[in-house]
C-alpha cells in the first residue's frame, strides 16, 4: 500500500467518524441547553407561584388596611383603644390638612407605645416627611405603604387620605404581617425529597422562612431569585437545588457517544491495519519477485554478453555481399543490446530498493558518453526511421559517473524509441554550465498528458492511452533514471513543450584543470 493510498483510506475512515462526533456533541450541547432552559423555566415558575401567593396575601391585607385607615376615629382615646384592639396596628397617627402631625404629639401625657413610635419614626418628622405633596401646604392624596428602616429591620406605615382632606395612618405590626405571609407559603413535610429549597430572604440577607427538603452548603449561590411585590420589594425568594439530573444524564450520554466513536475508531484502525498488513505481504511478495528477477537477470548477463561478443565477431567475418546473413546478425546484435538494457534496468531498480546504488566518478567527457550511448541505438533508430540531431556543447573534461549518465540517457532514448517513434525525430542537446551539466532529449511524439508530469516517475507507472498502445515496458525506466539523476546530485524533469516531450537531465560535475 502506498503512502498516498494509506492517507486516503485514513481520511475515508476518519472523516465520517469526525462528522459523527461533531454531530453527537452538537446534539448533546443542544440537549443540555434545552434541559437547562427547561430547568430554569421550572425554577422561575415555582418562584413565581410562591410570589403570587404572597402577592394575594398582601392584596387582602392592603384592602383591610385601607378600610382600617379610613375608619380610624378622631379622638385620642378612641385611637388608642382602636390600636390596642387591632392586631396589625402598633400606633395610629393623624396629619392635618396642612400636612402637620397633630397626633400623637410629644408631651408628658404620651404612652410608652407612642414614645416608641416617635423613636422609630423621628427621622420622618424631622425633615420633609413622605406624606406631603410637592405643595408643602397640602397633604398627599390617595393611600399606600411607606417603608422605612430602623435597627436593621424593615418597618411599614400604611396611610390614607380621609374625607375631610386629612391624612390618617398607622405603624404596621410588621412581624404579624410577615407571619401571615409565611403561613401562606408551603410547609416542608418530614419525608420531603431533597429536590429543592426555597428561602424567603430579608433585605439583610437573613432567612425569614424556607421550605423544601434540599440542604445547600454554606455560601451556596441560589440558582434563581425573584423580588417580592411592594412593600417588601427589598426582600426576595431564593431557589436552591442540587445539580440538575439532566446534566448527569448528559454526561453519561456524552461518555456513551465518545465510547461509540472510540469503538468505531478502533474498528477503523483495525481495518486500516489489515490493509497495511495485507499490503505489506503484497510488498514482501513483490520484493521476493524482484529479487528472483534480479537473480535471473544476473544469470542472464553472462550468456547475453557472450551472445553479443560472438555476434560481433561473426559480423567481422561475414562476407559483405551476404546481405541476408548480415541482416539476421544485425537483428541478433540489436535485440541482445535491448535485452542488455532491460537487464541493466532491473538490476539498477533492485539496487536502488536495497540502497546499494553508489557513484563511481571518474574524469571524462560528457559528450563522448552521449555519442557512445547514441551509437548503441543507431541501428534500431535507423530501422524505425527516427531522424537524430545532436547539439553537443559539453566537450570539456569533468569529473562525473559516466555509467550513471549513460544509463539515464539509455532510458530516455529507449522511451523515444518505444513511445515517440511516430514523430520520426529526436534531438539531444548538452551544455556544460558552471557546476553542472544539462542534457535535454526532445521528440515529436504524442507528449506527456497534462497532470502526469510527476506521476510518470512513480515505479511501475505507465500512461494507459494511445501513447503506450502497442508498446511494451516494465514501468521502471523513468523511476531508475530519476533515482540515478538525484544520486548524482541532480534531477530528471519534464519541461513544458508545444510539441512532443522534452526531458531535462541535470547532474553535478567538477571541472578538471587542463
Amino acid at each position: 500500500m502506498t503512502k498516498k493510498l494509506a492517507i486516503v483510506l485514513l481520511f475515508i475512515v476518519l472523516l465520517p467518524l469526525i462528522g459523527i462526533g461533531v454531530l453527537s456533541l452538537k446534539i448533546t450541547r443542544d440537549d443540555s441547553r434545552l434541559i437547562a432552559q427547561q430547568y430554569q423555566t421550572n425554577m422561575e415558575s415555582e418562584l413565581q407561584n410562591a410570589n403570587s401567593t404572597l402577592e394575594n396575601v398582601l392584596q387582602e391585607r392592603t384592602a383591610a388596611f385601607e378600610q382600617l385607615c379610613l375608619s380610624a376615629p378622631n379622638s385620642v382615646d378612641a385611637l388608642r383603644d382602636h390600636a390596642d384592639e387591632t392586631p396589625f396596628v402598633r400606633q395610629f397617627f393623624m396629619l392635618n390638612r396642612a400636612g402637620q402631625l397633630v397626633w400623637p404629639l410629644q408631651s408628658s401625657t404620651i404612652t410608652a407605645t407612642e414614645d416608641a413610635f416617635f423613636t422609630r419614626t423621628a427621622h420622618l418628622w424631622r425633615h420633609r416627611h413622605p406624606f406631603r405633596s410637592d405643595d408643602e401646604s397640602t397633604p398627599l392624596r390617595g393611600s399606600g405603604f411607606h417603608s422605612y428602616y430602623w435597627q436593621r429591620g424593615l418597618h411599614l406605615i400604611y396611610w390614607c387620605t380621609t374625607k375631610d382632606g386629612k391624612v390618617a395612618g398607622f405603624d404596621v405590626e410588621t412581624t404579624r404581617l410577615v407571619s401571615d405571609l409565611v403561613a401562606a407559603l408551603p410547609q416542608t413535610p418530614l419525608d420531603a425529597p431533597p429536590s429543592r429549597l426555597i428561602r424567603l430572604v430579608s433585605e439583610n440577607g437573613d432567612t425569614v422562612y424556607q421550605f423544601g427538603g434540599f440542604a445547600p452548603a454554606k455560601n451556596t449561590t441560589p440558582r434563581a431569585t425573584l423580588s417580592l411585590p411592594s412593600p417588601f420589594a427589598s426582600w426576595h425568594l431564593a431557589y436552591f437545588a442540587p445539580k440538575p439530573k439532566g446534566a448527569t444524564a448528559l454526561t453519561r450520554q456524552t461518555i456513551t457517544t465518545l465510547l461509540l466513536i472510540g469503538t468505531l475508531l478502533l474498528l477503523a484502525m483495525a481495518l486500516l491495519s489489515y490493509f497495511v498488513v495485507a499490503s505489506g505481504r503484497e510488498r514482501k511478495l513483490a520484493l521476493q519477485q524482484v529479487n528472483f528477477v534480479n537473480q535471473v537477470s544476473h544469470e542472464l548477463k553472462t550468456p547475453l554478453t557472450n551472445i553479443r561478443m560472438y555476434a560481433e565477431l561473426l559480423a567481422d567475418r561475414l562476407d559483405e555481399e551476404d546481405e541476408v546473413s548480415s541482416r539476421y546478425l544485425n537483428n541478433i546484435t540489436t535485440e541482445s543490446r535491448r535485452l542488455t538494457r532491460l537487464i541493466q534496468n532491473v538490476l539498477s531498480f533492485a539496487r536502488s530498493n536495497n540502497n546499494k546504488l553508489v557513484l563511481r566518478p571518474a574524469n571524462g567527457i560528457v559528450d563522448d558518453v552521449i555519442i557512445d550511448t547514441v551509437d548503441s541505438f543507431r541501428p534500431s533508430l535507423a530501422r524505425l526511421g527516427i531522424e537524430l540531431e545532436l547539439q553537443l556543447d559539453a566537450g570539456d573534461t569533468v569529473l562525473f559517473d559516466g555509467d550513471v549518465a549513460g544509463q539515464v540517457l539509455t532510458n530516455l532514448i529507449g522511451n523515444v524509441e518505444k513511445y515517440a517513434r511516430e514523430g520520426r525525430w529526436m534531438r539531444i542537446e548538452s551544455a556544460l554550465l558552471e557546476t553542472d551539466v544539462r542534457i535535454r532529449v526532445r521528440d515529436r511524439g504524442p507528449g506527456i498528458p497534462h497532470g502526469r508530469e510527476k506521476t510518470i516517475f512513480a515505479p511501475f507507472s505507465r500512461i494507459h492511452n494511445q501513447i503506450t498502445e502497442g508498446a511494451t515496458g516494465t514501468g521502471i525506466g523513468l523511476t531508475i533514471a530519476r533515482n540515478l539523476a538525484r544520486l548524482h546530485e541532480g534531477d530528471l524533469t519534464v519541461l513544458p513543450s508545444a510539441e512532443g516531450a522534452v526531458f531535462e537531465f541535470r547532474f553535478k560535475v567538477k571541472r578538471v584543470n587542463q
